[in-house]
């Protein structure tokens, strides 16, 4: 999944971002230098600037920003908690080590509020790294690495934010595959249904629609790009999303069209 960017953003508009957050923090005060330092390349959604604010404050230790982490986060991270454990008398110690997770730089590197790169509420972000450190926790007591400790390592891999965006794209996937669906022609349909329905290969397909080979196999990627490319628009414009994210919607577009295939076109009557 796409992070960083390579280049930094015009200052002009690390300037309005930090502008954001100063007025959404007005008892924070920043350094809009070291905003700035913080920014860095960062790709930031701008409705998230005084969340990426809140974050930097923190990162610096600040009182006041601490104090306001903890007043407009801490209830979504004992939400996760309780959550992700059912043991009610590991919670206070749960509690201490996902602050101290999220807020305190460790051994090996600085405190993981340093790395939000507000791409994503900060309230979910933090959320998600809840659920990772109990997870993280609980799996520190497997004799052995099944597979639940194998899953949990998986999910570690991937950044907390992708997972929000994940999620946040999941909610606009359904809408956009409806919309693109049903703007493809009958023909397309019917490519795209020999191929994930019938699971048909390039030269039946071609005998079927009385084609060559080369012609099939153009059909049906076209059809299959088609389909992919005004999903993409969709969701990037329902979800709202910048240049680093729509990378990730095409993948999780890619990865999830032939499922979305297989339960439409088996309720949708044969185009062809």
């Amino acid at each position: 999944m796409a992070g960083l960017r390579t280049t930094k953003p015009p200052e002009a508009r690390v300037d309005a971002w930090w502008h954001a957050g100063r007025a959404a923090w007005p008892d924070i005060a920043l350094e809009e230098s070291a905003f700035q330092e913080f920014v860095g390349a960062r790709d930031i959604n701008r409705q998230y600037a005084a969340d990426v604010y809140l974050a930097c404050a923190c990162a610096l230790r600040l009182p006041a920003a601490l104090e306001a982490f903890e007043a407009s986060v801490g209830a979504s991270i004992d939400r996760a908690i309780r959550r992700a454990s059912s043991d009610s008398t590991q919670w206070d110690d749960l509690r201490q080590i996902v602050r101290e997770r999220i807020l305190v730089a460790g051994r090996g590197g600085p405190a993981k509020i340093a790395k939000y790169s507000g791409r994503a509420p900060l309230h979910q972000w933090a959320r998600v790294v809840a659920l990772r450190a109990v997870r993280s926790a609980q799996r520190k007591r497997f004799d052995t690495p099944g597979q639940d400790a194998i899953f949990l390592e998986m999910v570690e891999q991937r950044t907390a934010e992708d997972a929000v965006l994940e999620a946040h794209l999941i909610r606009a996937y359904k809408a956009a595959f409806e919309q693109a669906f049903a703007a493809l022609t009958p023909a397309e349909r019917t490519v795209l249904r020999l191929s994930v329905i019938d699971e048909l290969g390039i030269d039946p397909i071609a005998r079927l629609l009385n084609v060559h080979r080369a012609t099939a196999a153009r059909r049906l990627v076209a059809a299959r790009e088609r389909l992919v490319r005004a999903m993409t628009t969709h969701v990037r414009r329902d979800a709202k999303l910048t240049e680093s994210e729509a990378a990730s919607a095409i993948r999780l577009i890619e990865s999830k069209l032939d499922l979305s295939l297989e339960r439409v076109m088996g309720t949708v009557p044969d185009a062809g």
